[in-house]
């Protein structure tokens, strides 16, 4: 993926391209007073995994430098390639830069409403800063070298993860 090509996407574009390719992630829940459960924390994967690991991290740079949009490549192991990230962006950049861009389009198809169901109340909507673990994102191909040399020491010791 070139960044010329990412240049020409507009608002619509990248909309096309989150209802296609991408999906809204739940990242664990709890139970509250009221015994409801709730989501902890969402984050919006793009499913990159067909990219080489250079235009992954040219997909990166193109959403932080075009966008301001903060995002980090995490390693894919339920994908059949052997060298695959996938394009996370944490709730905050998501909900407060993201979602204002595509969600025009996305409430235009009732069927992909699901992908961008935040369901943030306004006492409840991300900060527009958090101090949480977020950490900026290696290259593509450190994430890859890291996952592999993990999956070797733990195939060698015979312990899961």
């Amino acid at each position: 993926m070139k960044g010329a090509l990412l240049n020409q996407l507009d608002p619509l574009g990248i909309a096309t391209w989150f209802m296609d390719d991408g999906q809204m992630v739940i990242s664990g829940w709890h139970t509250n007073l009221k015994g409801e459960k709730k989501p902890r924390g969402r984050y919006i994967v793009f499913n990159i995994q067909g990219f080489r690991l250079d235009e992954a991290d040219t997909i990166k740079r193109w959403f932080l430098e075009k966008l301001d949009i903060r995002s980090r490549l995490q390693y894919d192991c339920s994908c059949r390639k052997t060298h695959s990230v996938k394009l996370c962006i944490g709730a905050v950049d998501a909900y407060h830069k993201l979602r204002p861009i595509i969600s025009p389009f996305v409430e235009q198809v009732p069927s992909m409403h699901h992908k961008l169901d935040f369901k943030y109340s306004d006492d409840h909507e991300p900060p527009e800063k958090y101090t949480s673990h977020y950490k900026p994102s290696h290259s593509a191909e450190e994430i890859v070298a890291d996952f592999l040399q993990r999956e070797e020491i733990v195939g060698a010791t015979g312990n899961s993860r």
